[in-house]
């Protein structure tokens, strides 16, 4: 005679396994699967994992990288993006984690050789990666392999003058991702539509497009500029944040000498906001040269403090992100991983790469999209 366990304890057994576990056993039968597939079982999950700070299973690196296949300069391009995820972030080489990638859904994105291929990686949060490709917007869940895709609301901007954000809303438990053009508008996950911000119109400033925006403190955070009256070379320099709850705007100032340089988002130099910890941070990559400055108080500009000064052996290096261990990861020209641990002054590098990497960074896992249809791999996201 089977046994029942009342669905308040298989509930709780359930919100402590991992993802992967969880999509094959939502097969088991009716009950599992309708647990599982809730969206109130995924948010109770995920606020588990980021609770189990010592967990391990939430300790992953997430690495995207892209890649073309062609037969014929005058056909048809097919543009691969995949996701790779470690196993798990443990104390190891560089080149072991990178051994240890498992490789998850390539996204196929098809288009005309002669047409630019505009490919860009919003942001990550939860879980969740936000790709811009085209005038598409692909909402992607690497581990679950589903993704969802969002139509642009109409603007009279160019494909570069937009601004776009992802983070998540905790007041109403919901992804929200933001346009700002002319306007501020909303897209919520939960109701699958757009709405235009209370903020208003956005600050007079300019976005930049080096690298993703991130999401830290309940707030998405861009580099952006303002032009300087009575000076058309030179411009200031800031950060500008958005609260996805409050939908409010903030200015946080760069660090002196840092706040005003000559066209600085087009120079050989690369900014990158990141998260060191839980800190606001930013990457700077220049000539043979890579530094990292963390804000200890966050909003607080005196509070921006230098923590790693390092010269490398990189024309210009490109800052990706923080692994959970605390390693600086950045793409070298030839494309591949290289990472420089602040504790040890430890340089690694892969030695082999597959593909250009576009992002990388700590990845928490997430059973959000998990009810969605299954993802195709045969069927590409056609570009105009």
């Amino acid at each position: 005679m089977a046994q029942y366990f009342p669905e308040e304890i298989v509930r709780e057994i359930l919100l402590k396994l991992p993802v992967q576990s969880l999509s094959r056993f939502n097969c088991v039968n009716k009950e599992w699967c309708s647990i599982i597939k809730s969206p109130t079982f995924a948010s109770d999950h995920l606020a588990h994992t980021n609770r189990s700070e010592n967990n391990s299973t939430s300790r992953r690196l997430l690495a995207l990288k892209v890649s073309d296949e062609t037969n014929h300069p005058y056909k048809n391009t097919t543009t691969i993006i995949t996701a790779c995820l470690s196993k798990q972030e443990t104390e190891q080489t560089l080149d072991n984690v990178v051994k240890s990638f498992d490789e998850y859904t390539d996204l196929s994105f098809l288009h005309k050789s002669s047409i630019p291929f505009s490919f860009e990686v919003v942001g990550s949060c939860n879980g969740l990666v936000l790709l811009r490709c085209f005038n598409t917007l692909i909402l992607w869940n690497p581990l679950v392999e589903k993704f969802v895709t969002i139509s642009e609301p109409h603007t009279d901007l160019s494909y570069y003058d937009v601004g776009w954000g992802f983070g998540f809303d905790s007041r109403t438990n919901d992804c929200r991702v933001v346009k700002i053009d002319s306007q501020v508008q909303v897209f919520s996950l939960a109701t699958g539509s757009w709405k235009s911000s209370k903020v208003g119109a956005p600050p007079a400033c300019s976005l930049s497009n080096c690298g993703p925006q991130r999401f830290i403190n309940g707030a998405i955070h861009w580099l952006a500029s303002t032009r300087i009256v009575g000076n058309d070379d030179d411009k200031r320099h800031s950060i500008l944040s958005f609260d996805i709850s409050n939908e409010t705007f903030r200015e946080i100032m760069l660090p002196k000498g840092l706040s005003i340089l000559n066209n600085c988002f087009r120079s050989p130099i690369f900014y990158s906001i990141t998260e060191y910890g839980k800190s606001l941070a930013l990457c700077v990559g220049k000539t043979r040269f890579i530094s990292l400055w963390v804000m200890k108080e966050y909003g607080a500009a005196e509070s921006w403090t230098q923590v790693l000064a390092h010269t490398t052996l990189e024309d210009i290096p490109k800052p990706l992100g923080f692994s959970s261990s605390g390693e600086l990861l950045w793409k070298t020209e030839s494309g591949k991983l290289a990472s420089y641990d602040p504790k040890s002054t430890k340089i690694e590098t892969e030695n082999a790469a597959k593909g250009d990497y576009c992002f990388a960074g700590s990845y928490v896992e997430s059973l959000v999209l998990l009810n969605q249809p299954n993802l195709s791999r045969k069927r590409p996201i056609r570009g105009e």
